[in-house]
């Protein structure tokens, strides 16, 4: 496995100028917050979104100047692919980039596809929601008549 140095990733900045955004606005509007914490006098909230055409991104955004983070991660392969840092307004410094794959077209792909992806991880979420709800209803039927059985009306 191979890391890049930050001289090494000047050509990529296009790329990140792509991604970063793309991946915020994506966590802003379908990713999970699992949580937010002080640190150094400012609040800090961590984001993740799995399974978007393959790739899981996590981030944590700061308040108050303490900088942003990003990760994103390949989901077949759990193997992290990009870790940056950035401030508002700043270039991004970018700590992790993996040479190996060809995770960046993909990436590039999923977020020509961001419609039809996110469509399709409604339509799962929906199909997921209504396989519970037959499950519960399952339940309590299976319950309900192991109450009547109770008081003979079997």
């Amino acid at each position: 496995m191979s890391t890049v140095t930050q001289w090494q990733v000047d050509p990529r900045t296009t790329w990140l100028a792509r991604w970063i955004p793309f991946v915020v606005g994506l966590l802003q509007d379908r990713g999970k917050i699992l949580g937010g914490y002080p640190r150094f006098g400012c609040t800090r909230t961590v984001c993740e979104l799995r399974d978007f055409a393959n790739f899981a991104f996590r981030a944590t955004f700061g308040m108050n100047g303490d900088g942003n983070t990003m990760e994103v991660y390949l989901v077949d392969r759990p193997i992290s692919v990009l870790d940056v840092y950035w401030q508002d307004g700043d270039r991004p410094t970018v700590n992790f980039f993996y040479l190996e794959s060809g995770w960046p077209k993909a990436l590039d792909d999923a977020i020509a596809r961001k419609n039809e992806i996110l469509a399709a991880m409604d339509r799962s979420a929906a199909a997921q929601e209504e396989e519970k709800a037959r499950r519960q209803q399952a339940q309590a039927m299976r319950a309900l008549a192991k109450g009547s059985g109770q008081f003979g009306f079997v």
